[in-house]
């Protein structure tokens, strides 16, 4: 898929999707929802005006690793919505019956040039926010970060509890 100069209020990718690359785009008041996706998720020149640049749904109960990569971008934030990366995974942690949907990965994120700034008195921004506190991921998720600017005194990882499996 390849995206550019648009004004996007949500994005959805459900079943299996790969290699999404979107420029010059203003993504407003929602998120854009991934399930099952591989591959690389690019935003390059992008803005994200209370909108949560990706949310990975449980839909498959499947959470392959993928590149996420911001380049360029603005990320704005809001309590309602105070994160890059928003992990839907709660109860198919449970449910599965299959093993191989048991494993958590987180994707991987690449932030470059990137501007997170809090608005509407937001007292937390992360990386990566679970609806699951307590998170066990099977692999560690590559983070590269290089010039990020932020209007807060802190950046955290996660809002969850994270323990490393095997």
């Amino acid at each position: 898929v390849y995206i550019q100069d648009c004004n996007i209020n949500r994005f959805d990718i459900h079943c299996y999707g790969k290699d999404v690359f979107c420029k010059k785009t203003l993504f407003r008041n929602l998120y854009n929802q991934f399930s099952s996706f591989y591959g690389n998720l690019s935003f390059e020149d992008c803005m994200f005006h209370k909108h949560v640049p990706v949310l990975i749904e449980d839909s498959y109960s499947s959470y392959p690793s993928f590149d996420i990569n911001l380049e360029d971008c603005m990320v704005v934030v809001d309590p309602s919505r105070p994160c890059i990366i928003d992990m839907r995974n709660s109860k198919f942690l449970i449910d599965s019956i299959r093993p191989e949907l048991k494993k958590i990965e987180w994707p991987n994120l690449n932030l470059n040039r990137v501007c997170l700034i809090n608005v509407d008195s937001c007292q937390n921004n992360y990386l990566y926010r679970t609806s699951n506190q307590v998170l066990v991921l099977h692999r560690h998720p590559n983070i590269e970060i290089r010039d990020l600017y932020s209007n807060s005194n802190e950046v955290k990882l996660s809002n969850s509890r994270i323990q490393f499996g095997r």
